[in-house]
């Protein structure tokens, strides 16, 4: 697009759409955004500076608008449904990073996790044969990958040898 004096306003030289994956995350939506980027760019310049590309205006009335992201707007909420939280966990992948509060008052980072069908009471912690869940509105998390405050990134498999005593007790 060219810019103009307002912030992602001016008209579109060139569109692409980019098809998102089910299991696709924040990081690898900006770099699959970003090879697209570096493949299109070369070839649609030399037209555009030929005067072979006309530009269109955007449609203002559809743009959306956020806020700056802090890392305290990415708490995960129980209520929400295990869809709405598995995405948002995915959505924050790598930055800041999704994040619950255990019963203990440390903070967990929520890495990688999956939906399941599994129902359980929103916020409650199910750990159990090598799983760990939390519930949610219409299903569970499963966790993957997690941190507890003042360590290192570890497997569910790893939280559940180290962190059992939190079975059936619930997220803050």
């Amino acid at each position: 697009m060219l810019m103009d004096e307002k912030m992602d306003h001016g008209p579109i030289l060139y569109q692409k759409k980019v098809d998102i994956e089910d299991d696709e995350t924040g990081l690898s939506l900006f770099n699959k955004l970003a090879h697209v980027g570096a493949d299109t760019l070369p070839k649609i310049i030399p037209d555009f500076l030929k005067g072979k590309i006309r530009s269109k205006p955007q449609n203002h009335e559809e743009a959306t608008f956020t806020k700056i992201i802090k890392k305290n707007d990415v708490k995960i909420n129980w209520n929400k449904t295990a869809i709405e939280n598995d995405r948002f966990v995915r959505a924050y992948y790598d930055w800041p990073i999704a994040w619950t509060v255990l019963p203990d008052g440390k903070r967990l980072k929520i890495y990688k996790a999956e939906h399941v069908k599994e129902m359980h009471e929103p916020g409650k912690i199910l750990i159990d044969k090598n799983k760990t869940l939390i519930g949610c509105d219409k299903g569970s998390l499963s966790l993957i990958e997690v941190q507890v405050e003042g360590s290192k990134v570890i497997s569910a498999e790893q939280f559940f040898t180290g962190y059992s005593k939190f079975n059936d007790h619930s997220c803050k």
